[in-house]
């Protein structure tokens, strides 16, 4: 019998995991990360940090199985868009729009959305980086789902695994 902290730990440490090996990789390998790349990695925080708090036991359990569920969900979305803009190019992929800190900046939240929506850069479509065959859309996309399915579990206080 797995308990609802050992499940949200193991959320944790999947997260923190995830996160790490992105920030590895953009400033040990020198790989640039594009916006949907960035976007990725602020859901996959905000799930780490949503199974932490399920850690302290300050909030319902259900509470943050549903908040989980729902950024693993738009994860997905945002990683099954990017996979699909890879495997999909465009005339227009060689736009390059601006970085995800430089939007929030200089424009507003609708400019964001927009911009992650449509996320027609050619950075966004470019396969720079494989793990046994897989990019790294692929392999966000497969944490995201194997992450929902865990956030699943909060729902219930004590479930075999």
């Amino acid at each position: 019998m797995k308990s609802t902290r050992q499940i949200a730990l193991i959320g944790f440490l999947i997260c923190f995991g995830v996160v790490a090996m992105g920030l590895i990789l953009e400033y040990w390998k020198n790989l640039e990360s594009c916006l949907l790349c960035d976007t990725q990695r602020i859901i996959f925080i905000i799930i780490g940090l949503s199974f932490l708090f399920t850690l302290t036991k300050k909030i319902k359990t259900k509470i943050i199985g549903f908040v989980t569920s729902f950024f693993c969900i738009l994860g997905m979305l945002v990683s099954g868009w990017q996979v699909y803009l890879q495997h999909n190019p465009s005339e227009d992929n060689g736009l390059c729009l601006p970085s995800l800190s430089f939007l929030w900046q200089t424009g507003t939240v609708s400019d964001v959305f927009h911009a992650i929506i449509h996320g027609n850069s050619g950075e966004c479509a470019q396969i720079v980086w494989q793990f046994l065959g897989l990019s790294m859309a692929v392999w966000a996309f497969i944490f995201f789902a194997g992450l929902f399915f865990l956030s699943l579990f909060l729902f219930k206080p004590k479930l075999s695994v």
